[in-house]
């Protein structure tokens, strides 16, 4: 009789640890669902919420030749690999606008921003300057960039690159991180990618400054990582007022830009003339592009502000966007450029103005 009691207790307490498991897989499961439930009912906010809730979404990259994977053979750009990874990762179509332009520094990349009117709204900026910026205006532009994403798209990430290029972490990577860490930016560190890859710089980085095709695979998988870790962890868009860390950024709210189409060519094509039919004051830029020979004069009322070389030595094309100078200029009635040849004429895409008043 003993033994059978004993043998209906084992029993027993085997279909109550089996019962007990089946609960608690229940509960994990109605748990996960809940889970899944509740993430489908709340707004696709972020892009690191829509890749998990398996969404489209759309990647802006703003920088330099880097940026553009200058060096990369067809199909092997860092924008290439990440799309392609996006779409095998999550099942989801990425749409990536690219307005990197080579040879240019960040107050391009401030220009581009402002400039776009494609009536996208962006999940995702990834911004990649530093090799051609002077460290006295690098922070205004970079912050300029990191504020013109901010304002224009609402519910937009954001990925900070340190570019290879630097070597080491000099006074322009490291202001790109204070930046970066003000505005709780993450950081694609290139850097130190390159340093732990088992590859001499060289084996990374044929002509010094590009990466080749391995070198941009590292690019790729720096931004990978973040992209990979923050949708893993279904992370909330976060955004907050955030001071700036620049006196004056108010002045590059106040943006104003001047397509060439507003111009008025001379009878023998070599000079444009804008009118103004308000006085301006702001801090000029040329918008432009830098193939073969050429120079320009730019005159605000007749007063000479400079002297441009538009062309390449090497005969390159680039489009080009760059200050004229740091100082504000006063306009009456016109600007008006004139231009070694005629070819020269045809290069000019616009003035920019900040700080217009």
């Amino acid at each position: 009789m003993k033994k059978k009691s004993i043998f209906a207790i084992v029993i027993l307490a085997v279909i109550a640890a089996a019962l007990l498991i089946l609960s608690v897989i229940q509960y994990r499961k109605i748990t996960e669902l809940k889970k899944q439930v509740l993430q489908l009912s709340e707004a696709p906010v972020g892009v690191y919420r829509k890749l998990a809730r398996g969404q489209e979404v759309s990647i802006l990259i703003v920088g330099d030749s880097i940026g553009a994977s200058a060096g990369a053979t067809p199909g092997h750009s860092w924008e290439r690999l990440l799309t392609d990874w996006i779409y095998e990762e999550y099942a989801v179509r990425c749409n990536v606008t690219n307005v990197s332009l080579g040879g240019t520094g960040s107050y391009a990349g401030y220009v581009q921003v402002m400039n776009l009117d494609d009536e996208q709204d962006y999940d995702l900026a990834i911004i990649c300057y530093g090799h051609n910026d002077s460290p006295d205006h690098l922070s205004e532009s970079y912050e300029a960039i990191i504020r013109a994403v901010r304002e224009k798209y609402r519910y937009c990430d954001m990925i900070c690159v340190l570019q290879s290029s630097q070597r080491t972490y000099t006074d322009i990577i490291k202001e790109i991180q204070r930046l970066a860490e003000h505005y709780a930016i993450p950081q694609a560190d290139t850097i130190a990618a390159f340093d732990n890859s088992g590859h001499a710089y060289e084996e990374l980085c044929a002509d010094g400054v590009h990466p080749n095709d391995l070198g941009y695979s590292l690019y790729f998988q720096e931004v990978s990582r973040i992209i990979e870790e923050r949708t893993e962890a279904y992370e909330a868009f976060a955004r907050e007022d955030v001071a700036p860390l620049n006196e004056g950024m108010d002045r590059y709210e106040r943006y104003y830009y001047v397509p060439a189409e507003a111009a008025k060519p001379s009878g023998d094509g070599l000079s444009l003339e804008i009118p103004f039919y308000a006085p301006l004051s702001g801090e000029p830029g040329l918008d432009f592009d830098r193939t073969g020979e050429g120079e320009v004069r730019i005159y605000m009322d007749d007063r000479l502000l400079c002297e441009e070389e538009l062309g390449w030595d090497d005969g390159g094309t680039a489009h080009f966007i760059s200050p004229l100078g740091h100082e504000a200029v006063s306009i009456e009635h016109s600007v008006r450029m004139e231009f070694s040849n005629k070819e020269s004429a045809s290069k000019i895409h616009g003035l920019v103005f900040i700080d217009v008043k």
